[in-house]
């Protein structure tokens, strides 16, 4: 057997008909998979439940003693809902636990990071149309068996770089991330990381302006360099919009800035661990996690 999955719903509700036909299948692949329904919230709709009954879902998983990773279900809203209901101090004697999603649950995948130092991973979700038994779901499956602990992809550089580049992962939804700056729930520090980003129904303006505000901040710190992702649904002209967005941010910095189509909300979706250390040359990037790391092994 290979370890117990708990999904969970701290965000919105699934939009795929086959969600359960899904989770099955995750028993199939060998895990035991616990999922409990809780009643749909009729005065928020963009929530998978009522406030209370997401909180005492999401503080019920943390603080398990059998639950080795968390898989969210879906993004959407309502993870930031959250951060401020859980038990900090609690769980700081609590194992170590691997959760799993994107999109909205960067804002959990990141607090975890900086208030407990769990290494999440920004990766696909049962709960989601972007699961269909892809190459990146078959990898994160092979990380969370332990039977995979590196991948290898291919990047673009959009400006000039070092001949190579190492750091450590950190990074998620862009528009997410930058709504906890400035709170506890964001690493005081991104010193020796390669910051990786990606979002959804955004346009290059928002996009440079949350950036700035990165800058500005003194987040940016230290950072070894940015991993750009799918930025989808920019605009009538989306594909256009995300090169532009992509040559004014590399333009905008001195860092190096790189792009590569293996992670966002768009096919595919590649896992990417949060505390993973990358190795960056040429065109050529790849990542590794020790055997040893939370739940993951």
């Amino acid at each position: 057997m290979s370890g117990t999955i708990r999904v969970i719903k701290p965000a919105g509700r699934e939009k795929v008909p086959d969600f359960l036909a899904r989770l099955e299948r995750l028993r199939e692949a060998g895990f035991v998979v616990l999922y409990d329904e809780f009643p749909v919230d009729a005065s928020w709709s963009y929530a998978s439940g009522t406030l209370e009954d997401r909180s005492e879902e999401l503080n019920s998983a943390l603080a398990s003693p059998t639950s080795g990773i968390l898989l969210a279900a879906r993004g959407g809203y309502g993870a930031s809902d959250l951060l401020d209901k859980i038990p900090w101090q609690r769980l700081s004697g609590v194992p170590e636990k691997t959760i799993v999603g994107f999109s909205d649950i960067s804002a959990l995948l990141s607090a975890v990071y900086a208030r407990l130092g769990w290494r999440g991973i920004h990766g696909p979700m049962p709960g989601s149309t972007l699961w269909d038994w892809g190459d990146d779901v078959s990898l994160l499956i092979d990380l969370l068996k332990g039977e995979k602990s590196e991948f290898e992809f291919t990047l673009e550089p959009l400006n000039a770089h070092p001949a190579r580049v190492t750091g450590e992962l950190f990074g998620g939804c862009f528009s997410v991330l930058s709504s906890l700056l400035g709170t506890p729930y964001f690493p005081q520090s991104l010193m020796g990381k390669i910051l990786f980003l990606e979002d959804i129904g955004e346009n290059p303006g928002r996009l440079m302006r949350f950036w700035n505000q990165w800058v500005q901040s003194g987040a940016t710190k230290g950072l070894k360099g940015v991993l750009l992702g799918h930025f989808a649904e920019l605009g009538e002209t989306s594909e256009n919009r995300e090169s532009v967005f992509f040559s004014e941010f590399a333009r905008r910095n001195q860092i190096p800035v790189w792009q590569t189509n293996c992670f966002g909300h768009k096919k595919d979706n590649f896992p990417l661990p949060l505390g993973a250390e990358i190795q960056i040359e040429g065109t050529k990037a790849k990542w590794k996690i020790s055997r040893h790391r939370g739940h993951v092994a």
